[in-house]
């Protein structure tokens, strides 16, 4: 049971950081793309 609890926090714990950061990256890419053409921005 200990070794499922450690398992199971340890993906909630990385799921945590990593959530924002691919967020993150989305809308600074999207910041980017501005100045493309539409076809390019749906794409990201």
């Amino acid at each position: 049971m200990a070794m499922i609890s450690l398992i199971l926090s340890t993906y909630v714990l990385n799921a945590l950081w990593q959530i924002p950061v691919i967020a993150a990256t989305a809308w600074v890419c999207m910041k980017f793309a501005n100045r493309l053409p539409a076809k390019y921005q749906h794409a990201v």
